[in-house]
């Protein structure tokens, strides 16, 4: 991405003009909104504080950052549970049961491909705003996530649970419902990357920071239950905890689809990061 993607953030490529006109003609050019720098309070501020606000006071922020954290944190469940389900079951060694992680890799490069529609449909959405017409709508970032959501991360954790809960089926049904999860988890990512940054274009980073901390913090720590989980509650019943819980969270963005613009329009947050 570093190498074949351009730059589009204008205040970096303000600062650029700037620095290619100073060396050019010898005069000091300053790009707009870069004359000033922070202090290290408001550094700190920047990068610690305001993600956290964003976290603690934004019901989006918040929300859509534990569905997307839940989503990332089963790629690393599935590094232990593989593992765990593969040797009981089909006396798979640990290379071998590494091997079959390459389904979660064929469902996320699936993924992908899927999601590039998505981004004309964005566009495409702008035609639809009333109140700003031509400007493209952030929920138009979210449709596709929602099958996503329901059918690959849900009906793949239900089909990778259940089928592995019964040793005498073939081994590459487990690794479909891995497909489906993978599939999920790249639609889902990826949805909230860009509905966070269109919705606080000001903040995106910081909105995104606040959205890694969460992933962090998951994929640290479900792994560290995904042995006892699946030791005390069997492989059917394991799954089924976190595919009941990709169940409740995979409303989100439906929530958003409905309700989405009234949303936008009440959170002070984001009306200000617009505006900036």
């Amino acid at each position: 991405m570093w190498l074949t993607l351009a730059e589009t953030r204008h205040s970096v490529i303000l600062e650029r003009r700037a620095k290619l006109l100073s060396k050019r003609t010898g005069l000091k050019y300053i790009a707009k909104g870069t004359s000033t720098h922070l202090s290290p309070s408001a550094l700190i501020y920047e990068a610690v504080a305001r993600p956290t606000k964003l976290f603690l006071t934004e019901p989006v922020v918040f929300f859509f950052s534990l569905w997307s954290a839940f989503a990332f944190g089963l790629v690393f469940v599935s590094t232990q549970s593989i593992a765990q389900v593969y040797a009981a079951n089909y006396r798979f060694t640990a290379t071998q049961a590494g091997y079959v992680q390459a389904a979660l890799l064929v469902g996320e490069t699936l993924g992908i491909i899927a999601a590039l529609p998505q981004n004309a449909w964005y566009l495409r959405s702008g035609r639809r705003n009333a109140r700003a017409p031509g400007v493209p709508v952030p929920e138009a970032r979210l449709p596709l996530s929602i099958p996503a959501s329901f059918v690959g991360l849900c009906g793949g954790l239900f089909w990778y649970a259940w089928s592995s809960a019964h040793a005498e089926v073939h081994w590459t049904v487990p690794a479909v419902g891995l497909g489906f999860m993978g599939f999920g988890i790249m639609i889902v990512v990826h949805s909230v990357v860009m509905y966070l940054t269109d919705s606080y274009p000001a903040y995106a980073a910081q909105a995104i920071s606040a959205e890694a901390f969460a992933e962090n913090i998951f994929s640290a720590f479900l792994p560290l239950a995904t042995k006892r989980m699946y030791s005390s509650l069997g492989f059917g019943w394991a799954g089924s905890l976190l595919g009941f819980l990709a169940f409740a969270l995979s409303f989100a963005p439906i929530v958003l689809m409905l309700k989405g613009g009234t949303i936008r329009k009440r959170s002070k947050f984001m009306a200000k990061a617009v505006r900036d």
